[in-house]
C-alpha cells in the first residue's frame, strides 16, 4: 500500500487534538528538527500528559517519530494532514486510482464532494535519499524536516507559476487549490509523450510544444526541466506542459541555458522517436528572439 493510502486510512482514526499537533509540527519545521514534548504541548495549548498521549498515538501510527530529544513530523503525517485539510474544505471525499509515481512526486485521482475528478499531486523531494539512508542505517535522515519544508515550498512555487501561466491561456494544468506539499489540479485526459510510440502528426505536435515554450518565455518563465516525461498529449492532440516547481524567471542569469536544454531535450526526442530532422539551435534562436 502506498504512503498516501496509508495516510488516508489514518485520517479515519485521528481526532482534533491529533490534527492540532500535526499543524503545529508544520509551523515548527523551520525552527526545530525535533520538538521537545513540553514545547509541543505549549504550542498546542494542551496539558503535557494529554499532548504525550496524542504524540505517542501519532508515533504508533507512523505519522511522527519520537526519541529522547523530542518528536519530528514524518512524510506520512504531512500527507494525512493535507488530506484532512482538503476534506474539511469539501474538496476531497475519496482517493481514486494512482495516476503517476515518480522520483519527486506522486499523483492520485481525487474526487470532490460532487464526485468531480481532480489530479492531486504530492511532492516527494528527497525521497530517494530517504530510502537509501533508511536502507543503510535503519532510521530517518536527520534532515527530513528540511525536506518536508522544501516540499511545501515546491508546491507553493508550482501553484504560483501555473496560475500565472493559466491566466495567460497557456497549455498548463489548471490549479484548483494547494495545501502544504500538495497541488490539486483539474484532470487532464492525456498520455505522457514518452509512452506514445507512433505519431502521424509529429511535426505539428512538436511545433505546438515549441510554440508553448515560446509563449511561456514571452511571459517571462522558463520550465527548466522539459522533456518527453512532462509533456502530455490529449486525445485531440493538444499538448499540456506539466511539472513546474523548478521553473525560473526569464530574468534569471541561467534562463537562456535552461531554455536551450529544454528545447534540445524535446527536439532530440522527436527526432529520435518520430524520425524528424528538426534543428534544435534554430528553434532556440527563434524563441530567444521573441
Amino acid at each position: 500500500m502506498s504512503q498516501v493510502r496509508r495516510a488516508a486510512e489514518a485520517t479515519e482514526l485521528l481526532q482534533s487534538e491529533d490534527y492540532l499537533l500535526l499543524r503545529e509540527f508544520v509551523r515548527s519545521l523551520k525552527n526545530f528538527d525535533r520538538v521537545p514534548l513540553e514545547v509541543m504541548a505549549g504550542l498546542g495549548g494542551l496539558p503535557t500528559d494529554r499532548a504525550e498521549f496524542h504524540l505517542e498515538k501519532l508515533e504508533k501510527m507512523g505519522l511522527v517519530d519520537g526519541d529522547r530529544q523530542g518528536y519530528k513530523l514524518l512524510g506520512e503525517g504531512l500527507d494525512a494532514l493535507a488530506l484532512h485539510s482538503y476534506s474539511e474544505e469539501g474538496l476531497l471525499t475519496r482517493l481514486g486510482p494512482t495516476i503517476a509515481m515518480g522520483k519527486e512526486s506522486d499523483v492520485f485521482e481525487a474526487l470532490d464532494k460532487d464526485e468531480r475528478p481532480y489530479a492531486l499531486k504530492f511532492f516527494r523531494l528527497g525521497r530517494i535519499s530517504f530510502r537509501d539512508i533508511k536502507r543503510k542505517r535503519g532510521y530517518a535522515a536527520p534532515e527530513e524536516h528540511a525536506w518536508l519544508a522544501a516540499n511545501i515550498q515546491a508546491a507553493a512555487r508550482e501553484a504560483k507559476v501555473l496560475r500565472g501561466l493559466e491566466d495567460l491561456g497557456l497549455p498548463v494544468p489548471k490549479v484548483r487549490h494547494f495545501i502544504y506539499h500538495t497541488v490539486m489540479m483539474e484532470m487532464e485526459l492525456g498520455v505522457p509523450l514518452y509512452k506514445v510510440k507512433e505519431l502521424d502528426d509529429a511535426k505539428e505536435v512538436l511545433d505546438a510544444v515549441l510554440k508553448a515554450v515560446r509563449a511561456c518565455y514571452a511571459a517571462g518563465v522558463v520550465h527548466g526541466d522539459l522533456s518527453e516525461f512532462n509533456l502530455l498529449l490529449t486525445p485531440e492532440h493538444r499538448i499540456v506542459l506539466i511539472d513546474w516547481p523548478q521553473a525560473i524567471r526569464r530574468s534569471h542569469p541561467n534562463s537562456e541555458g535552461q531554455l536551450r536544454r529544454d528545447v534540445s531535450n524535446v527536439v532530440r526526442f522527436f527526432n529520435r522517436r518520430y524520425g524528424l530532422r528538426y534543428d534544435s539551435e534554430a528553434a532556440t534562436s527563434e524563441i530567444l528572439s521573441s
